[in-house]
Parts: structure tokens; C-alpha cells; sequence
């Protein structure tokens, strides 16, 4: 697997960008704030990173190089589900390493983001090895690529579909929802999972049904 390899001065500017983001949130950085942090003028920035979407891209392959640097295609004792399973929980641990990480990442480009688009084709690769057709390993990447993107995008959000700050004057709608004001309530304990259990459950779905539609195709 091939990398973009940083420069020491990229790397710095990287570094100092991330320190901002998780101060900032992505939509107040800026270039002019990094060189500041780091007591350079701004241009002494735009040498290295022509804008802060060309900024954000190398990011994004920054914190995927962290988690996915040594990416491997599926060895043949490995089940398909197992090593999909990792490495998508590799794919979250790194949107989730810096606030609205899950943004950065989304919406990154191939290059300079090139780590993603190699877990696209070793996923793709690997579950073909195992027999699965190219259609089917594309539905099943992609569904839990995309799921993995929402569900972390939500999750750096910060806000949940039903909360304290609602209207006491719409409880007219809610009240006649009683099974999802029961889901949301937090004070029940079987409706109460952390983000990553909650994760896991929906990667699982994914996974068990894709394993069950192989299985039928094959009879």
C-alpha cells in the first residue's frame, strides 16, 4: 500500500490544525488562525496547502494513515465478516480522533486522501477472494462504508432527534408517538447503549444480512 508521505513542515501544520479543530470545530479553522498558533505569517501556509480544502484533505489522510497505515488485503484464513468488521472499526476510530473528524473524512478526496480509497479496493479485493461476487462486495463495502460516515457524522453532532429543548407545545405530535418516545428515553436502561455498542449493533445487521443473502444465493 502506497502513502503520502508528509514533509516536517506539513506535519507541523497538520498537527497545529488539529490541535484547533478539536478547540474549534471544523467550520471555524482557518488558515490564518493555524499560522498564528504557529508564528508564521499566512503565506508561509499557502506554500504548503494552496487552500483550506487542500488543508483538510491531508488531514483526512493524516488521521486514516493512524489507525489504517498498515492495511492488509484478507488472508485466506481470515473470515470475510471478521476482517470487514476491523477494519471498518478502524475506518470509525479515525473519524472519531479529532472533533467533526467524521466530516473531514467524508467528504475527503482520494488524493491526497489516498488511505480511503486503498480501504475501498482491499475491502473490495478481500471479500471477493472469498468467493463473494463483485456486485455483492460493492453493495456490502459501500452499505457499511456509508452507514460508518453517517452514523459517525451523527454521532460528532452533538444532538439527538428528541431533546429538553423541544416546545412543551408540540408535545401534541410527540405524545401520540409513544414507541419513539420510549427509544429516546434515556432513563430506561435497555434503550440506553453507548455510541459504540450502538455501532456495533447496526454494523452487525449489516453484516449478518449480507451473509445470509450470499448463503441463499449460493443454494
Amino acid at each position: 500500500m502506497e502513502k503520502i508521505e508528509f514533509s516536517k513542515r506539513q506535519l507541523e501544520i497538520i498537527q497545529a490544525a488539529i490541535e484547533l479543530l478539536d478547540e474549534k470545530g471544523y467550520n471555524e479553522l482557518s488558515l490564518r488562525d493555524i499560522a498564528k498558533k504557529l508564528d508564521v505569517k499566512a503565506p508561509a501556509i499557502y506554500w504548503h496547502f494552496k487552500s483550506k480544502a487542500l488543508l483538510v484533505d491531508y488531514i483526512a489522510e493524516y488521521l486514516l494513515q493512524q489507525t489504517l497505515g498498515n492495511l492488509k488485503i484478507r488472508q485466506n484464513d481470515e473470515k470475510w465478516q471478521d476482517w470487514l468488521k476491523e477494519n471498518i472499526l478502524e475506518l470509525r476510530n479515525a473519524m472519531l480522533s479529532v472533533r467533526d473528524g467524521g466530516r473531514i473524512i467524508t467528504g475527503a478526496h482520494f488524493y491526497p486522501a489516498v488511505t480511503l480509497a486503498y480501504l475501498i479496493e482491499y475491502c473490495l479485493v478481500s471479500l471477493r477472494s472469498a468467493g463473494i461476487s463483485n456486485k455483492s462486495s460493492r453493495t456490502i463495502v459501500m452499505t457499511a462504508i456509508h452507514y460508518t460516515f453517517g452514523h459517525v457524522i451523527e454521532e460528532q453532532s452533538g444532538t439527538d432527534t428528541l431533546d429538553s429543548d423541544i416546545p412543551t407545545d408540540s408535545f401534541f405530535i410527540f405524545g401520540s408517538l409513544p414507541n419513539l418516545i420510549e427509544i429516546s428515553d434515556p432513563t430506561i436502561t435497555e434503550n440506553t447503549l453507548s455510541n459504540e455498542n450502538e455501532f456495533l449493533c447496526g454494523l452487525q445487521l449489516i453484516l449478518d444480512g449480507a451473509k445470509s443473502i450470499i448463503s441463499n444465493q449460493k443454494n
